[in-house]
């Protein structure tokens, strides 16, 4: 009877066993497919590799400083600043920094500066996103400085997950190292990489100086947010919502709005 009873055992621990192995290779198996299935948003051919890469459809020019048109004028966070491009020249990262990271320490608001223009929604955007460094960190394909000058960032875009590409290009003080929009401390490139993919998707840096900050967070993080209007909201249910949101580890930021 001993060996009837250990029998059975012997056999059910040994199918579990390789249950566990085969649900660990189909899971392994699912986010390798989920890590190929990105779509490229402008449907970019990838950068080949060994080759300095420049960016076709968002090139080093004045068209992609204020694009076809005439910066979208928007009664949130417009500046009054006017774009003078006479005074932008290009710069790759290589010959803006000495030593370019993409990271170096911790990622905090402290690595996001304003330049002469630039928008404060979308920096008090990804600074309220500094708040939990892996929504920043994981943006990135590529973690470290490519001296083939392109990142691949996943966003959220048209309701899914895609790829978009930029090269490291960007928009200087002539004559100086000082990016012209977005800056950041130390040698840092996330942030000038975020801001340029932001214009990219939106047209031109001009087109993306004003907005809302759900908007950076929908494209950036791919959560479901909500806009609260201060003037159409009780005060009561405001401090409920954000005291929800805190509680629950949510992100929290705000936009202004200009005199007309």
């Amino acid at each position: 009877m001993e060996g009837d009873t250990k029998e059975p055992k012997k056999i059910k621990k040994k199918k579990k066993g390789k249950k566990k192995k085969k649900a660990h290779k189909e899971e392994t198996q699912s986010t390798e497919v989920k890590e190929i299935t990105y779509k490229n948003f402008f449907n970019q051919n990838p950068p080949k590799p060994g080759e300095q890469w420049t960016d076709e459809v968002f090139p080093p020019n004045e068209k992609s400083i204020i694009g076809n048109y005439p910066a979208i004028k928007d009664s949130f966070e417009s500046q009054d600043k006017d774009i003078d491009t006479s005074e932008i020249e290009w710069k790759r990262a290589n010959e803006i920094f000495p030593d370019p990271h993409i990271f170096e320490g911790e990622i905090n608001t402290k690595n996001i500066i304003l330049g002469k223009v630039g928008s404060p929604y979308f920096l008090s955007s990804i600074g309220a996103m500094c708040e939990y460094p892996g929504l920043i960190a994981k943006i990135f394909v590529q973690k470290e400085y490519n001296p083939e000058g392109y990142y691949s960032l996943i966003l959220f875009l048209d309701g899914e997950y895609q790829i978009v590409y930029v090269d490291d290009y960007f928009p200087c003080l002539k004559g100086t190292n000082i990016p012209y929009f977005t800056k950041s401390n130390k040698f840092e490139l996330w942030p000038l990489i975020l801001e340029k993919a932001w214009a990219k998707v939106n047209g031109s840096y001009a087109n993306s100086l004003s907005g809302w900050p759900n908007d950076i967070f929908r494209t950036f993080t791919g959560f479901c947010c909500e806009d609260l209007n201060h003037n159409e909201e009780k005060e009561e249910r405001i401090w409920n919502i954000i005291k929800k949101v805190k509680e629950n580890n949510g992100i929290i930021s705000s936009a202004t709005k200009n005199e007309i």
